[in-house]
């Protein structure tokens, strides 16, 4: 069985050490969160107890990032997912298609 992906979102303003994420996956930060790392212990927060296929993409610098809560547990655990996406800069977020990505804009 493949993993059904899919963006959950959590809309409050972003505040120092949580992100905001839209219905598309897309994260935002708040100004304090600068670092690759902040912002993933940012979005980390954020999707604390989604479930197994919750993804989300970032950019940070020339880069995106994609996030996939992808082990067999829901919440983020080790066995997830942080992909770099070299020079690709996501502004609105991930398009989905039979629970697979099938666009990153």
């Amino acid at each position: 069985g493949a993993t059904t992906l899919a963006a959950v979102a959590h809309t409050t303003a972003p505040v120092a050490g949580t992100a905001a994420v839209s219905a598309t996956g897309l994260a935002t930060f708040n100004g304090a969160d600068t670092t690759l790392a902040q912002q993933l212990a940012a979005l980390t927060n954020a999707m604390g107890t989604d479930a197994v296929g919750t993804s989300a993409v970032f950019v940070n610098g020339a880069n995106s990032y994609l996030f996939v809560v992808g082990d067999a547990t829901a919440g983020v655990q080790a066995g997830d997912a942080l992909i770099q996406l070299t020079g690709v800069t996501a502004t609105t977020g991930l398009t989905f298609a039979g629970g697979d990505i099938s666009a990153v804009a």
